[in-house]
């Protein structure tokens, strides 16, 4: 069992949109060492919320799954693993999309994961450049960074 935890800050009222959309939208998991194109095999794979169970993917045949659909979501909350795992309650927020779509405000900043189900294997996730802060836990350890995620 893999986890990923994303917390995300948005510091600017009209970019808000923006980066959500960019944040949520390009995460690419890359499945297996090899960077080769293609997850048409597996487009439609969606989270169910927080959990998408990847055990049964022949990996070979397909080296790129979208991380998309319900993933957990806690709404102006910025929590590590070990908080999340004291809760017993969270929304969901389907990823991609965009806050405001959900009934959020422009601004803010939430918490989002995803538990992703894996045999056993080298896997690898692709993160493109964009315009947010963020940071990315996996396994409960910290991954990445981009800027410094706060609540303003």
């Amino acid at each position: 069992m893999n986890e990923v935890f994303v917390q995300q800050t948005a510091i600017r009222r009209g970019l808000i949109m923006k980066r959500v959309y960019l944040f949520i939208f390009v995460i690419v998991f890359i499945i297996s060492g090899h960077l080769m194109f293609g997850y048409e095999d597996y487009k439609n794979l969606k989270a169910e919320n927080g959990v998408m169970n990847l055990e049964n993917i022949d990996f070979d045949s397909s080296k790129t799954i979208k991380l998309q659909g319900k993933w957990k979501f806690y709404w102006e909350e910025l929590l590590t693993p070990k908080e999340i795992a004291k809760k017993t309650t969270s929304g969901t927020m389907v990823f991609p999309g965009i806050w405001t779509e959900n009934g959020k405000s422009t601004t803010g900043y939430a918490t989002y994961k995803l538990t992703i189900f894996l045999k056993n294997g080298r896997y690898g996730l692709r993160i493109p450049s964009m315009d947010s802060t963020y940071k990315l836990y996996i396994n409960n350890k910290d991954a990445v960074e981009n800027g410094k995620v706060g609540k303003s």
